[in-house]
C-alpha cells in the first residue's frame, strides 16, 4: 500500500511537471506571437488591414509607455520606425491613387464636354456627325451673322485693343468676346471704337519725318515709337492679369515692327496668348470649365475660325502662358514676343 501511495505521488509530480513545461512553451510562444505582430521578428508589419494595423500601434505605444530597459527600449524603436515606414507606403499609395483618378476624371468629363456628336436616333439614320457650327458674339450680346463679328473683332485688333475670347459656359459652339482698352484712359480720353487704327497712327506720326530724315535721327525716333508700344503691350498683361486672375481665355493683341528706314511701311502681327489664371497645384485647383476653355480642340477651333474669316493678320504667333512676367526667357517677354513674331535676329 505503501509503495501504491509513493507511486501515485510520482505521478503527480510527473504532471505537474509537464504542466508546468507546458505553461512555459505556451508563454514563449506567446511572446513569439507579440513579437511577430509588432514587427520585432524581421516580419514584415501590418500587412493584414486596418484592424491589425491599429492593434500593433496600440500595442507598441503600450510598449513604449513601459520599457525601461535597453533591449526592450530599442526592439520598441524598431517596432515604431516598421509601423511609421508602412504608414508612409499607405500614404503614398493612396496619394498616387487620388492623382491618378481624378486625371482621368478631369479627361472623362472633358471628352464628354467637347464630344459633339448628333442624337442616337440621327447617328443611326445618317451614319454622319451632325456639327453645329461655330458661333461669335460680343460679351452680353445676341450673335450676329459671322460676317459682322469678324468685322468686328477685326477693328479692335487694328486699333490695338487686348480681344479676349472666352468659351461660353453655356454652350460649347459660342464664343464670347471683349475688348480690353490698355490707354484705359491714361494717355487718351477717345473711345478705342473712334481713334484710328495703328497703321494710320503711325502714318500720322510718319509725316514728321522724310527721306531727308538722316539714319541716326530715324532709329532714334522709330525706338521712341517702339517703346510706347511696349508700355502699351504691358500695359495689356498688367490689365489681364486683373481681369482675368482666376480664369481661362485666348487672347490677341496686334503688335507692329520697327521700319529700318523711312520708305519701309511697318509689318503687323497678332500674338495669340493661350492664357491660363490661377494655375496651382498642378490645376487641381482651377475648374474645369476653365481648363475647357483653353483646351486643345477649343483653342484650334477658335483660331481656324478666325484665320477662316480673316480676322487674324498674316504674322501669327501663338503663346501659352499662366503669368504675365517680363523676365527674359519669359514667354510674355515683349522683347521675345517681338523677336520670334518678326524672325528677328538676336545681336550679342
Amino acid at each position: 500500500t505503501d509503495n501504491v501511495a509513493l507511486d501515485d505521488d510520482d505521478d503527480d509530480d510527473k504532471e505537474e511537471d509537464v504542466a508546468s513545461k507546458d505553461d512555459k512553451e505556451e508563454e514563449v510562444a506567446s511572446k513569439d506571437d507579440e513579437a511577430v505582430r509588432l514587427g520585432l521578428a524581421n516580419e514584415e508589419p501590418l500587412t493584414k488591414g486596418a484592424t491589425d494595423y491599429e492593434d500593433a500601434l496600440a500595442a507598441t505605444l503600450r510598449a513604449a509607455a513601459t520599457c525601461d530597459d535597453e533591449t526592450s527600449m530599442d526592439a520598441t524603436m524598431e517596432a515604431l520606425s516598421n509601423i511609421e515606414k508602412d504608414a508612409l507606403r499607405r500614404a503614398a499609395s493612396v496619394r498616387d491613387a487620388a492623382v491618378e483618378v481624378r486625371r482621368r476624371r478631369a479627361a472623362l468629363q472633358e471628352s464628354s464636354y467637347l464630344l459633339n456628336v448628333s442624337s442616337s436616333t440621327q447617328a443611326k439614320a445618317s451614319r454622319t456627325k451632325q456639327r453645329t457650327p461655330i458661333r461669335f458674339a460680343r460679351r452680353n450680346r445676341e450673335p450676329r451673322d459671322d460676317a459682322r463679328e469678324a468685322l468686328s473683332m477685326r477693328q479692335l485688333l487694328a486699333k490695338g485693343a487686348l480681344l479676349v475670347i472666352q468659351l461660353d459656359d453655356a454652350s460649347m459652339h459660342r464664343f464670347d468676346y471683349f475688348a480690353i482698352d490698355p490707354s484705359d484712359g491714361t494717355t487718351t480720353t477717345t473711345p478705342i471704337e473712334d481713334r484710328d487704327d495703328l497703321l494710320g497712327e503711325y502714318q500720322k506720326w510718319r509725316k514728321k519725318y522724310s527721306m531727308k530724315t538722316d539714319e541716326e535721327t530715324w532709329r532714334a525716333a522709330i525706338d521712341g515709337r517702339l517703346a510706347e508700344q511696349a508700355d502699351r503691350f504691358r500695359a495689356a498683361l498688367a490689365a489681364l492679369d486683373v481681369m482675368l486672375k482666376n480664369s481661362s481665355a485666348i487672347v490677341l493683341i496686334r503688335l507692329l515692327d520697327g521700319p529700318d528706314e523711312y520708305a519701309r511701311p511697318p509689318k503687323d502681327g497678332d500674338v495669340a496668348i493661350v492664357w491660363s489664371g490661377g494655375v496651382q497645384d498642378g490645376g487641381f485647383d482651377v475648374k474645369f470649365h476653365d481648363r475647357a476653355r483653353t483646351s486643345a480642340p477649343v483653342v484650334a477651333s477658335c483660331i481656324n475660325w478666325l484665320d477662316s474669316h480673316k480676322v487674324l493678320a498674316q504674322r501669327f504667333l501663338r503663346t501659352d502662358s499662366c503669368t504675365t512676367d517680363q523676365d527674359e526667357g519669359s514667354p510674355l517677354s515683349y522683347l521675345r514676343v517681338i523677336r520670334l513674331l518678326f524672325q528677328q535676329a538676336v545681336i550679342r
